[in-house]
């Protein structure tokens, strides 16, 4: 009912409307923490920070932005960065080391796809690369093409694609979670493991690692492609 609540007891029986004079003209909010806060995003109203010290809830400090952060739509930290994707755009944007407000850098990705892309979402994967893990960045397209990155930032110097992948269409901006060294990833086609995906040039069954395994706990058969899975 666009409004936001902090739960105040276990049970989740009691809740208090934290919103106060905010405006929140859409619920359909996505989250991340970083540096102690939690940073709500929605791509129609100013971000929301709750500060999770002072259990206070205020909109966010961003600036940089045309008009503001309401462009906002999904965010993520990356080497102690915060990062968002500005909706509707192959753009994204990031801030300094360890900041929670402030000047935030736009980055337009839209040349480095290979087809007509929109950023769906970004995540880091702390990936295996043999003797050492490494921490990379991940950009996910509306239409399966996925771009991994290494380095510091996208302005340094060590900065570089190391990977493209095509995967299925993505089911959307949440559609992803985080466990363990793999970044598993919800398509029209099934779950995908990244990390299955980039350690084999194979483009068959890696893809429905993950599905199969769903599909045989809840006793379903599982999603195939009528012909390439990357389509």
């Amino acid at each position: 009912n666009n409004k936001i609540y902090k739960l105040t007891s276990t049970d989740f029986s009691t809740a208090s409307d934290v919103t106060g004079v905010l405006t929140l003209t859409n619920s359909n909010l996505t989250y991340s923490y970083f540096n102690g806060k939690m940073f709500f995003l929605n791509n129609a109203d100013v971000g929301f920070v709750w500060d999770i010290a002072t259990e206070t809830l205020a909109n966010d400090g961003w600036t940089g932005l045309s008009p503001n952060s309401s462009s906002l739509v999904q965010s993520w930290n990356y080497k102690s960065r915060f990062y968002a994707v500005i909706g509707n755009s192959g753009s994204y944007c990031y801030g300094g080391i360890g900041s929670v407000a402030g000047a935030l850098t736009t980055v337009d990705n839209s040349p480095v796809f290979s087809e007509f892309n929109t950023i769906l979402f970004g995540t880091s994967w702390t990936a295996n690369q043999g003797n050492q893990n490494e921490d990379l960045m991940v950009l996910v397209g509306k239409y399966g093409e996925v771009l991994i990155y290494s380095g510091d930032y996208p302005g340094a110097s060590n900065w570089s694609l190391i990977s493209r992948v095509k995967i299925p269409k993505p089911k959307g901006v949440r559609g992803y979670i985080n466990i363990g060294q793999d970044v598993l990833i919800s398509t029209e086609r099934g779950v995908v493991s990244l990390r299955s995906i980039i350690a084999t040039a194979s483009v068959g069954e890696p893809y429905f690692e993950v599905s199969n395994k769903l599909c045989e706990f809840f006793q379903v058969s599982p999603e195939r492609p009528i012909q390439d899975p990357r389509g």
